[in-house]
């Protein structure tokens, strides 16, 4: 039913990284959004997000593999003539399940779109869910027993919208659907399986979702916290907030209870603020913890890594360059006090939409950049590690794990030289300003790899790194925060 179309790699690398980029940027001429990614079995990255470059038309299911050297692999594109968005995307033993919406599925309006996709980007089978009256497919889950959880929003059990599940076997078929809410729009965007098969899920209790309701603010938005058995039957839920609009975004387990990420006016400082609040396993609240300044930040997205730290992601307004809405980026520990944080961005606005940890206990994030790319929006990819900082992607399809490297490209405080087959030549490492003066020098070599750049003020600077020869054998830019 659906009209596939793979890309070469030649024209997804048409789109990727300038210099100064701080990770990888697919899109053409149009808008492309990063939304949602996974870790593959083989260690690499499926990227999905949209696109109104290529395809059939509107916004297509717009994906990408990457492998573990983040190297493009392939890149596919899905969809029909009208909207087609992908949400979430999750890896199996046969390939990646993809959730999203559809409107070329037969129906008169959205439905709830889910597809399995295998290792080399092709579509084995699809199915379609809904009440033909907007049905949006969020977040995907495979359970423990082999099957999968669907979240997802409709307005045809109730006109306003209400939270909509669907739970189907290992070839989606359907096994039971259900509607949670009460008389406002409702909806829930995150969701985890609890060891007994019950499953936690949040949202937003009278929120205004996609279209701002004329009377939005006649009502108070809050945090809705769900949980269900494992045949969708209601076990109890609460919300949490006070005068002002909160939203509930992601869940997360802990060790005794869950972490809620969201946005929140009811505290912080101004405007929105992200919030992370703690609960008990009743889901009574512990803490709540919230970041933010002047301006407003968004929370979209939380992960946990293997030292049970906190990865929050989402955009900020206070904190962006040249008063740019910028991608916000914080790690906390698991009481959420701040460790660090980071914003990524340029001149345009950028978004963060999604964020995993990796097994080297940092984590990467997918978004949409008009700071960086080929046209308009483009879908971005940033990889950064457990310190904070941004590692260095290369933008060519040769990239080889042993060449020399000056990483990571942004850096803060630390950088380091990765060396071609741990060689043992010595190196001499300047940094000069853009007028050529010479700002750092120092020497590395395979005892000595690591060099200290705090000293430095934030800007752009070109390296230049010579053998014991006086030979340069690698030159660039580098970008220094």
């Amino acid at each position: 039913m659906k009209i596939t179309l793979t890309l070469t790699l030649s024209l997804i690398l048409n789109s990727v990284i300038s210099q100064t980029n701080p990770g990888l940027a697919f899109g053409g001429n149009g808008n492309d959004k990063g939304i949602t990614l996974c870790l593959t079995n083989d260690g690499g990255y499926i990227l999905a997000g949209t696109t109104r470059s290529f395809g059939a038309g509107s916004e297509d299911f717009y994906l990408i593999k990457l492998n573990a050297l983040w190297q493009p692999v392939w890149s596919d594109i899905f969809g029909g003539l009208h909207q087609d968005f992908v949400r979430s995307i999750i890896s199996t033993d046969d390939g990646f399940i993809v959730l999203g919406d559809v409107w070329d599925g037969g129906n008169q309006r959205l439905g709830m779109y889910m597809s399995l996709i295998d290792t080399e980007g092709n579509e084995v089978w699809d199915k379609q869910f809904g009440t033909h009256m907007d049905d949006r497919g969020f977040s995907a889950i495979e359970t423990y027993d082999g099957d999968f959880v669907l979240l997802g929003y409709s307005r045809g059990f109730e006109q306003s919208g209400d939270i909509y599940i669907v739970k189907t076997d290992y070839q989606g078929n359907l096994i039971w659907q259900n509607s949670y809410g009460y008389d406002r729009d409702d909806y829930a965007m995150g969701i985890v399986e609890n060891e007994d098969g019950s499953l936690m899920i949040i949202g937003t209790k009278n929120g205004f979702f996609d279209d701002v309701h004329a009377n939005y603010e006649r009502h108070d938005a809050d945090i809705l916290l769900l949980k269900i058995d494992t045949d969708g039957n209601e076990i109890w839920k609460k919300t949490y907030g006070e005068d002002g609009h909160d939203f509930g975004y992601s869940i997360e387990h802990a060790d005794d209870g869950y972490y809620l990420f969201g946005s929140t006016q009811s505290w912080g400082e101004g405007s929105f603020d992200m919030i992370l609040t703690k609960v008990d396993n009743m889901g009574e609240k512990e803490w709540h913890a919230t970041y933010g300044g002047e301006h407003y930040e968004y929370g979209i997205s939380i992960d946990k890594n293997l030292d049970d730290e906190l990865f929050l992601l989402g955009s900020t307004k206070s904190f962006g360059q040249e008063n740019s809405v910028d991608i916000y980026l914080i790690k906390t520990d698991n009481l959420g006090h701040e460790i660090w944080s980071l914003t990524i961005g340029g001149e345009g606005a950028d978004f963060g939409q999604h964020v995993i940890a990796t097994n080297d206990s940092g984590c990467a994030i997918i978004g949409t950049t008009l700071s960086y790319g080929a046209g308009q929006m483009d879908m971005l990819f940033v990889k950064i590690n457990k310190y904070g900082e941004i590692e260095q992607i290369s933008n060519t399809n040769n990239t080889n794990i042993n060449e020399l490297v000056i990483a990571p490209n942004p850096m803060h405080d630390n950088g380091r030289l990765i060396m071609e087959n741990n060689n043992a030549d010595d190196y001499t490492l300047e940094i000069c300003t853009l007028a050529g003066i010479v700002v750092k020098k120092c020497n590395l070599s395979v005892l000595n790899t690591r060099f200290r750049a705090s000293s430095l003020l934030a800007g752009m600077y070109v390296y230049k790194l010579t053998n014991n020869n006086n030979r340069a054998v690698l030159s660039g830019k580098l970008v220094i925060y």
